[in-house]
């Protein structure tokens, strides 16, 4: 698997060398057809390769790192310990400055369907409520609700851009090589899609930065970059550290009456 990792980025960096491409002070892309011929099937078929794993893991730990623009600014960044089991259940636990002593717990069919959260701090944790996830309390300082975390979520946002990109109607995207990295601390390979939104806004986003762990396959770091007021602007920085695969978890992980949580 690794030595077909190391094909894929060889032949992604020696076809880099002979891009043709521009881009105008309005945010226009253009590509020549080598770099979908060559650089975006090769970029698909490493994609492919990240679903394969991602539809391989069954729970996972790690340490979520979390900076959206929300209400016309970018808020602080969140540290947060999560647990993920499929199809969906989730704990949170924020750890880093941002919202310390959050705690929230999803799972799908259980608590009629709601989340359970409270907040930090010793008076606030007994402040137990429950919400609909796409509430307006809920969404608050947030740009997605609790039911669209997981690797499946972004896998599944990045592969139907994708899928666009190969359409023959397709044009003015732009691929950006962005190499090997050290992404938390481990090696990664990162590359960038410039996508024309302002002249299909099925695509997601204007610009998309995805790093790959060349270890596990999965994404370790996604940023998204959007259209505000006329103006291109950061809106989510998501990255994953520490991750633990198929690590048995179970009902009680998701439980509030756990004894490690604060509930």
């Amino acid at each position: 698997m690794k030595r077909l990792l190391v094909f894929f980025i060889s032949l992604l960096m020696v076809s880099a060398f002979s891009l043709v491409c521009s881009a105008d002070q309005q945010g226009e892309f253009f590509v020549s057809e080598d770099i979908k011929s060559e650089n975006i099937k090769t970029v698909f078929d490493l994609l492919k390769e990240t679903k394969k794993k991602v539809d391989a893991i069954n729970d996972y730990t790690c340490t979520f790192y979390k900076q959206e623009y929300v209400d016309g600014k970018i808020l602080p960044r969140e540290v947060i310990y999560m647990k993920f089991k499929k199809p969906l259940s989730v704990y949170m636990k924020w750890i880093g400055e941002a919202k310390s002593g959050l705690e929230v717990i999803f799972s799908r069919g259980w608590n009629d369907n709601n989340l359970m959260a409270h907040e930090g701090g010793w008076l606030m944790k007994n402040f137990v409520v429950n919400l609909t996830p796409t509430s307006r309390m809920a969404m608050k300082g947030n740009r997605h609700p609790v039911t669209e975390t997981g690797f499946a979520t972004i896998v599944n946002l990045i592969a139907k851009d994708m899928e666009r990109i190969k359409a023959p109607s397709a044009s003015e995207v732009r691929f950006v090589e962005k190499g090997m990295q050290t992404i938390y601390g481990v090696e990664s390979y990162c590359f960038e899609f410039q996508l024309p939104k302002h002249k299909d806004p099925t695509f997601y986003a204007y610009k998309v930065l995805i790093c790959i762990n060349i270890k596990t396959y999965l994404p370790n770091r996604v940023q998204v970059w959007d259209m505000v007021d006329g103006k291109m602007v950061l809106v989510e920085d998501y990255g994953y550290a520490n991750v633990k695969t198929n690590v048995g978890l179970t009902d009680r992980d998701f439980s509030p009456d756990n004894p490690e949580y604060e509930f």
